[in-house]
């Protein structure tokens, strides 16, 4: 009975040795490229050359802003101004409690007037603050993004998770792919990581919220994120069967990504790309969760086989 079990486990446990040998040449001859090609694309874009917006620079903009802020804004005799100006310049108690003020909503009235007229007259709808002209509701300027981000809490605790989590992915990528097991080569891959997400972190904080600044970051660590896992199922489809799941979850995410980068004006004035972003990204995360226990599973199971072995042979 023992002699007919014994020769199965150990075949089983040389399958999980080979597939392990077969893993760890494939990562040391790999990762190192794929190391520098992280490094040299994250240093390249520490750095951003960031364009006003074009409507920001309409002469007809500028106008309107200025006549606005002087002649509602900034004009003290309230007896001289319309009913509609009045209500302009006190703002109602939506606008108050989202803290907008006279002068701002000065800029979201022009904005919204010229694009109506450039609507009405076919022609191209501009940027105005780093922002296509929504219609305001309830004093929210992106009604669409605030509902789909409703949960990730404020704009900025948005931003600065969604980077943290991207950066924390590829940490968590370079790791698991190469098998670093070492906690000095931990150390250094993770100050190597955490450096430049604590000066991009800051430099929004403090600095400027640049959101093109910010998508491109994003962007680049992403596709480096990709770029491992893609290479990986390439690498292993052969051996573990659930190894396209992260291909696919790549490729998924690279495409609701472009949804972001290939920005368009907002239809109706208020669902834009950055709001369907947001939306395509809910199922996706359940498929990439489901990839991760099922390797979660595999690793266990072939750790247990190699120390089965090995319990065996002694």
């Amino acid at each position: 009975m023992s002699g007919s079990t014994t020769p199965r486990v150990l075949v089983r446990s040389n399958s999980a040795g080979t597939t392990y040998r077969r893993a760890a040449k494939w990562s040391w001859r790999h990762s190192r490229t794929l190391m520098w090609t992280t490094i040299a694309l994250t240093v390249t874009f520490c750095t951003s050359v960031a364009w006003a917006s074009s409507g920001d620079r309409q002469h007809a903009y500028i106008s309107c802003v200025t006549e606005c802020d002087r002649d509602i804004c900034q004009n003290e005799n309230t007896s001289s101004l319309t009913p509609e100006q009045l209500m302009q310049q006190q703002l109602s108690l939506p606008l108050q409690l989202l803290r907008w003020t006279c002068l701002d909503n000065c800029r979201y009235v022009c904005m919204q007037s010229i694009t109506e007229a450039a609507l009405q007259s076919n022609q191209a709808v501009h940027q105005y603050h780093g922002k296509w002209p929504f219609y305001r509701f309830l004093g929210m300027q992106e009604p669409a993004s605030v509902l789909f981000s409703i949960l990730n809490g404020t704009e900025k605790m948005d931003y600065f998770s969604a980077g943290t989590a991207i950066m924390y992915g590829l940490f968590y990528t370079v790791i698991r792919i190469t098998r670093m097991v070492q906690v000095r080569s931990q150390l250094m891959w993770g100050i190597l990581c955490l450096v430049p997400l604590l000066l991009h972190i800051s430099y929004l904080a403090f600095v400027h919220f640049d959101y093109g600044y910010n998508m491109a970051a994003t962007a680049t660590v992403g596709g480096i994120h990709n770029l491992w896992w893609i290479c990986w199922s390439l690498a292993n489809w052969k051996e573990r069967p659930y190894a396209w799941e992260p291909a696919v979850s790549a490729v998924l995410i690279t495409s609701a990504m472009c949804l972001e980068i290939l920005d368009f004006a907002p239809l109706w004035g208020f669902l834009d790309a950055h709001s369907l972003w947001h939306a395509a990204t809910i199922p996706l995360v359940p498929i990439w969760y489901r990839f991760l226990l099922k390797d979660t599973e595999w690793e266990v199971r072939n750790i247990k086989g190699v120390l089965h072995s090995g319990s065996h042979r002694d």
